[in-house]
């Protein structure tokens, strides 16, 4: 095992400048790290982030690439073929209280020998293994910068999660955090009457496809900002709904392929200017207002929409809605295939996915709080100016 301090080390797991795990709903998590391996793809040391699958189709399957720095299929065999490599794996710990992924396990070798025996060990120490990531965009004084949340306050990043991604040894402790918007995207996209019931409220049926709509980036605020209400309506509602955040350029995705492109989820509140949708015909006013989309508090990378998931939105402390993610007319896969047949989404643009039923009216001085399982409680208070 190398005697090199793990910071150093860390910082040597990049290739051309970016180093980004890239997490999927898999049983392992772990980063290879290759010495003296010319990569034949780059010509450069060979570094890639790759997910274990160590359930049921044995060794021979255990490493898929997914993403960084090239396209290729890792086996056994071609790490057979290669001559006077060493390999270290890290894992990646699941603990959220461990934003700084702390290898729980390493393991050097330099022959492909390791492969049966080192997947063997991990199995027996590793009953589940997955790191859970909540990023966050925050100001602190008068930085603003990423981070990843955990029980002390939020570990500081280098660059964005899109890209240059570098964990530093900087923790701001949460009462010097200030949580901004997760993302500043290029657009949020979103989609109407994706609940039964929601779509029942409003007096209208489910549409055959998904029915697609804009706001603007200029409508996007953070945890704890104002909504404003405009002076041209007297019926605000709020909407609370999950926000699937865009990881890398995406254009004429299928649904099968849509998690590749999702970097995590967050709340959303689809706040609407009621009176001026129903008299526009059209939704654009309605929604756009500057406000009148707060996302936060984080984006959680480990969560599955087709679970269970409650939607739940409180205003004053009342509930006014719970629906469950479950209940999606289409769901984030389908609706991803659907978008970015439309229109290229860039990393950092939001989709928000549908309301349930209960939406209503909030007035000035209201605390509205959207809260989704596994990611937090996203509150705004409500004012006129």
């Amino acid at each position: 095992m190398s005697d090199r301090p793990l910071a150093t080390e860390r910082r040597e797991l990049r290739h051309g400048g970016l180093w980004e795990p890239h997490l999927e709903d898999r049983a392992l998590v772990v980063v290879l790290f290759f010495d003296d391996v010319s990569d034949p793809v780059s010509g450069g040391n060979q570094v890639t982030t790759v997910v274990g699958d160590l359930e049921g189709e044995g060794h021979h399957r255990w490493f898929e690439e997914i993403g960084y720095p090239s396209q290729h299929l890792f086996e056994p065999g071609s790490l057979e073929s290669r001559d006077h490599h060493r390999v270290r794996i890290e894992i990646l710990q699941p603990l959220f209280g461990d934003p700084t992924g702390a290898p729980s396990s390493c393991v050097l070798a330099s022959d492909p020998e390791w492969l049966g025996d080192t997947a063997a060990s991990i199995e027996r120490q590793t009953t589940s293994v997955r790191r859970l990531m909540k990023i966050v965009r925050i100001k602190a004084g008068d930085d603003i910068a990423y981070g990843v949340a955990d029980s002390e306050g939020v570990m500081v990043y280098r660059g964005t999660p899109f890209v240059a991604w570098e964990p530093t040894e900087t923790v701001v402790p949460w009462d010097r955090v200030q949580l901004l918007a997760p993302v500043i995207p290029t657009k949020v996209v979103c989609v109407g009457r994706n609940y039964v019931d929601h779509a029942s409220e409003r007096g209208g049926e489910v549409p055959e496809e998904p029915l697609i709509f804009m706001k603007p980036a200029t409508a996007v605020v953070g945890p704890d900002a104002s909504v404003v209400l405009p002076a041209t309506s007297n019926e605000v509602h709020h909407e609370a709904e999950l926000a699937a955040v865009i990881h890398r350029v995406a254009h004429n995705v299928r649904a099968e392929d849509a998690s590749q492109y999702i970097l995590g989820y967050t709340a959303a509140n689809d706040v609407t200017a009621r009176d001026l949708q129903n008299r526009d015909g059209q939704w654009t006013r309605a929604k756009g207002f500057d406000t009148f989309c707060p996302l936060g508090p984080a984006i959680e990378t480990e969560l599955d929409p087709l679970e269970r998931l409650a939607v739940i939105c409180r205003v004053n402390g009342d509930v006014r809605q719970a629906g469950f993610t479950s209940d999606m007319v289409f769901g984030v896969a389908e609706l991803f295939e659907f978008i970015t047949a439309v229109m290229t989404l860039l990393p950092g643009d939001v989709i928000l996915t549908g309301t349930p039923a209960g939406v209503g009216k909030i007035e000035s001085g209201d605390t509205v709080e959207v809260e989704i399982d596994g990611i937090g409680i996203l509150s705004n208070r409500v004012v006129r100016r």
